[in-house]
């Protein structure tokens, strides 16, 4: 490595390719938050995964054929530019087919700079066939090694993002400016490549090599199972991954990009593991063995109750996948060559794209659909209410119109009273004022709110937290009914302790037919942010 880094040109397009990638997957997850917080769909966000990667599934091999034909030089340069101008209009309009077109554009221009990349690394490596391996290697791992990178920098410049003006409204400008000066420095690295500069011609009588042969070749096709599935669960991660740790963990942006960030970890542990046990894989056995440990991390995420629990499954999961890739890469790197070799990789890559594209397409319609199959009442407020009246009409016998019944009048006569730590998230998200919320810091304010019959509206803030709940105590003694049945839930969002004092002061005054504690739906806390807590009740005449 040291000789083939000691190369001023491969250096230079290595280091140039390295941080253009950073940026890359950076802006990735900065346009799948985006894309989230438009839209809330865990489809739309795996659409952008789809836009980034379909075009390269589907045209790769014809854009290489054409490259070969091109100035390679002044391809990459004019599509850094290309690309640097693309990133960089994104955040001027926040809607949604402004980002897919973007994204779509994107991944089209980085179609048109890949083959000619590539096709220069053997003028810049050299012709020794080991030297060449480690270098498609090195740059391999600048393309898909800095995906935990880019999600760490992509947590890293959204907290440095100021919270007020532009920027404040705008809440991933700035990633994506970054993003657009890699691919600027990527420009300046590839313009000392001058060796590339003229046009390279496809030999006459030179026999084509067609890529529909790959699949003719026994090894690669025992090789695209597993690599399909490693797309597979790979493309799952980070099309659901964000909405798993913000709405089902309650967590944040810079702890999404925190999951991330161990995946790389995971994957250096992974390679070090493949490295000492298995001598580097070479074998199907091994790659088995990999696919099959990253469907089992999958499965025990999906019921992690903690975000510490999750960045530890996310660190096997990194482990699991490097393990496959880098083996199942050994296996067709010892096995097959010269033009096998290449045909193979071709295969193995459009399959992790398609994988990716399909994974994340899929998973998140999968999400949706889940979503939505649930009872009407539930997304309204306080749904465990709506749901234990339910419950409760069910036990007794009741039929199913009589259920449903019991569910309307339950939905109707919730009541919910809630505080928040700050404005900051409403005026975020353009309902409050900016400097209504930097008012409310200032002084200490501690908004308070009242959902009913679906609508929501401002209640009088006080000013201290303690101040906050003991208000919201005396709005439901002021609602009591003398001879009533009450069915209370102290909901809260991250602030569990406080939720369980206020259903001991209802307890402490009527003891409740019904009462529990929990979290607030993820559909509140997206508007209000953590620290969320309040009542929701209601009261069920016995006559």
């Amino acid at each position: 490595m040291k000789t083939l880094l000691g190369r001023r040109a491969f250096r230079d397009l290595f280091v140039g390719q390295a941080v253009s990638a950073l940026g890359d997957w950076m802006v990735t997850v900065a346009l799948m938050a985006l894309v989230l917080k438009l839209t809330r769909s865990s489809t739309a966000v795996g659409g952008v995964l789809v836009l980034r990667l379909v075009p390269a599934a589907i045209a790769g091999p014809l854009a290489a054929r054409a490259a070969a034909r091109w100035d390679r030089r002044r391809t990459m340069l004019t599509m850094d530019l290309f690309r640097a101008g693309i990133v960089a209009v994104i955040p001027f309009v926040a809607a949604l087919w402004w980002v897919y077109v973007w994204a779509f554009v994107l991944e089209v221009a980085s179609l048109v700079f890949l083959p000619p990349r590539d096709a220069s690394i053997p003028d810049l490596a050299g012709d020794d066939p080991e030297e060449l391996s480690l270098a498609n290697g090195l740059i391999l791992g600048s393309s898909y090694g800095t995906i935990p990178l880019g999600a760490l920098a992509f947590a890293a410049v959204h907290a440095a993002s100021p919270p007020h003006g532009y920027l404040g409204h705008h809440q991933y400008a700035l990633v994506f400016w970054v993003d657009a000066l890699t691919f600027l420095v990527s420009f300046a690295f590839v313009r000392r490549l001058t060796m590339l500069g003229g046009r390279t011609q496809t030999e006459a009588g030179h026999e084509q090599v067609r890529f529909r042969d790959a699949f003719e070749i026994p090894l690669v096709r025992a090789v695209m199972g597993p690599t399909i599935m490693v797309a597979l669960g790979l493309g799952t991660l980070f099309s659901l991954g964000i909405k798993y740790i913000r709405d089902v963990l309650h967590a944040s942006d810079a702890q999404f990009g925190v999951l991330i960030a161990l995946f790389g970890v995971g994957a250096g542990i992974g390679l070090v593991l493949l490295r000492s046990l298995a001598r580097g894989g070479g074998t199907l056995a091994v790659v088995q063995v990999g696919v099959a440990a990253q469907g089992a991390t999958i499965a025990v995420m999906s019921f992690a109750p903690s975000v510490e629990i999750a960045f530890l499954g996310a660190t096997a999961f990194g482990a699991a996948t490097a393990w496959t890739l880098a083996s199942g890469m050994s296996l067709l790197q010892e096995n097959l060559s010269g033009d096998d070799r290449v045909l193979a990789f071709a295969v193995f890559h459009v399959l992790i794209r398609g994988g990716l594209a399909a994974a994340a397409i899929g998973s998140g319609v999968a999400a949706d659909l889940l979503g939505v199959v649930r009872w009407p009442l539930v997304g309204r407020v306080a749904p465990e209410r709506v749901v234990l009246a339910c419950a409760e009409a069910a036990a007794a016998g009741a039929s199913l119109e009589e259920v449903e019944a019991a569910a309307r009048v339950a939905a109707a006569r919730v009541r919910l009273v809630a505080t928040m730590e700050s404005l900051d998230r409403l005026a975020a998200s353009g309902r409050v004022p900016n400097v209504a919320a930097l008012a409310g810091r200032w002084v200490g304010l501690r908004p308070l709110f009242e959902f009913r019959e679906g609508r929501a509206r401002p209640l009088r803030p006080a000013f201290s937290r303690e101040a906050a709940l003991d208000r919201i105590v005396a709005s439901w003694r002021v609602s009591r009914i003398d001879g009533a049945r009450l069915h209370v839930a102290a909901l809260h969002a991250q602030a569990e302790e406080e939720a369980k004092r206020l259903l001991e002061a209802v307890a402490g005054d009527v003891e409740p037919a019904t009462a529990f504690v929990a979290a607030f739906s993820s559909v509140m806390v997206v508007h209000t942010g953590l620290g969320l807590v309040g009542l929701a009740w209601w009261w069920e005449r016995t006559s």
